[in-house]
């Protein structure tokens, strides 16, 4: 499978939820070094019962470069946070099951000097107290085949709607469509365009 999956923007059962905040993150070892865009990321607005892809504000998923000469064999693990830091305004909690994050693919191959991505998923399932709540995980890269020591770390936050956001949503009437005319515009009768001449 390709390590660069494309799709079209979208939410929904396979839509993505745009990441804000995000920063570098570079962990380095003896023979290998990796590094991330996603050293913060926060998904708002995700939808219980839904399906939501992390992605960067450029359309990009959940990235991994490897800088190093040698090739590294990366898996990618959800994480719990033994310690969740204050947001302000906002009380974050470590996410309740692991089996909520889901990765595609959940090993990534990088050749020397390459990018790879992987589709993080966050699926919440559709239970009344899962709603208008803040959580966090970490995503966890770990070289394999022998490269121990290069590993990093990224912080996922997302929140979800209010419970009867989303019907509120659906039950809002539809705009409607912008009729336009395909016949031609009346013409001015004959003798006021002779007296708009005349004039």
């Amino acid at each position: 499978m390709s390590n660069r999956p494309r799709t079209i923007c979208r939410r929904g059962a396979r839509g993505r939820v745009a990441a804000l905040g995000f920063a570098l993150a570079v962990v380095s070892a003896a023979g290998g070094s990796l590094g991330t865009r996603f050293a913060l990321v926060e998904m708002p607005g995700v939808v219980p019962g839904k399906s939501c892809a992390a992605c960067l504000p450029d359309g990009s998923y959940y990235s991994l470069r490897n800088d190093s000469d040698v090739p590294l064999r990366v898996r990618l693990s959800c994480e719990r946070p033994g310690f969740v830091e204050r947001s302000p305004g906002v009380k974050y909690e470590a996410i309740p099951d692991r089996g909520w994050v889901s990765f595609d693919p959940a090993v990534v191959e990088l050749p020397p000097r390459s990018e790879g991505e992987s589709i993080v998923r966050v699926t919440v399932p559709d239970a009344p107290e899962n709603y208008g709540r803040h959580w966090e995980f970490h995503v966890r890269a770990s070289a394999v085949a022998g490269q121990a020591g290069v590993m990093l770390t990224s912080r996922v936050r997302f929140d979800t709607v209010e419970a009867g956001a989303e019907d509120a949503r659906k039950a809002a009437p539809p705009r409607p469509p912008e009729v336009k005319s395909l016949d031609p515009p009346p013409r001015r009768p004959l003798w006021r365009r002779i007296l708009f001449f005349w004039e």
